[in-house]
């Protein structure tokens, strides 16, 4: 045999009670006489969770834009660091390839400078290359 529910136990319903956009300096005097309206109807039922739309908006419905820009920033910077670590890949292995002719321009007696000017002129010409392709790609995925 089962009991009848009493009042306090069923579930009390939800209502959203959507308010004009307010100030944020006067949500308490405004939400006072906005809830005067539900507190008429049914003295019983708690008023909880109250926010503006302004409130609501920012909370709920920016959430997955936010997500998704923190997620493609944390890609972004990830991609950043394997470019790098690509770079100075490539960079080691040009210059272990030249260190035999490194080392024979340096016992002929070429100054240092030379030396350091050959590994620096690599560098350099990495740099334009990779410059002069990605440019024009990013040019012509803004238009």
């Amino acid at each position: 045999m089962t009991r009848p529910s009493s009042p306090s136990r069923r579930p009390l319903p939800q209502c959203d009670l959507l308010l004009p956009n307010l100030h944020r300096s006067r949500v308490p005097v405004r939400l006072r006489r906005y809830l005067r309206g539900p507190r008429q109807i049914d003295a019983g039922v708690p008023v909880t969770d109250m926010m503006t739309i302004d409130d609501q908006i920012d909370c709920f419905t920016l959430l997955n834009e936010r997500l998704l820009g923190s997620l493609a920033s944390a890609f972004a910077i990830l991609a950043d660091f394997l470019a790098i670590v690509g770079v100075n890949g490539v960079m080691s292995f040009v210059e272990t390839c030249c260190t035999r002719g490194i080392g024979i321009r340096l016992a002929l007696g070429a100054p240092r400078g030379a030396a350091v000017g050959l590994i620096l002129r690599d560098a350099l010409l990495m740099v334009v290359a990779g410059v002069a392709v990605a440019l024009p790609s990013v040019w012509a995925s803004e238009s």
